[in-house]
């Protein structure tokens, strides 16, 4: 079984937090793969394994902000829309939890894309481009 080094930087569950944050599954099969991705990727260059650790802190609070933006409603319920209006504003100054969640898996596709959990193409983050 393979074991994440951590005297690179790793901490013990970034395995599972690369996991979940690229949309891949979580799995033994899932864990050894990506643990050995880890550490080819410190081997690499070891100046890599803070900024994918900074990614996972993002993408941890772009699921919050998501729950918290999906949770304010006031529980109501959205049963008629006659008129959607914009706010116009300069593009992309609007913060949105699903555009941070697909460019923090683009660059963790960028990392690991030579990882073979990843081979042929991130379907996670290539769904949310053609959307």
């Amino acid at each position: 079984m393979a074991t994440l080094n951590t005297a690179a930087g790793w901490i013990n569950g970034d395995e599972i937090r690369v996991l979940i944050a690229s949309g891949l599954l979580v799995s033994t099969y899932h864990k050894e793969q990506i643990i050995v991705c880890m550490n080819q990727l410190a081997e690499i260059s070891p100046t890599l394994v803070g900024p994918i650790q900074d990614l996972l802190d993002q993408f941890d609070e772009a699921q919050t902000n998501m729950t918290t933006l999906n949770a304010s409603a006031s529980g109501k319920t959205l049963i008629k829309a006659d008129v959607l209006e914009w706010e116009t504003g300069q593009p992309g100054t609007n913060y949105s939890p699903e555009r941070e969640v697909a460019r923090i898996q683009g660059l963790l596709y960028q990392y690991f894309g030579s990882c073979p959990l990843y081979g042929g193409g991130f379907s996670g983050y290539m769904n949310l481009i053609r959307s």
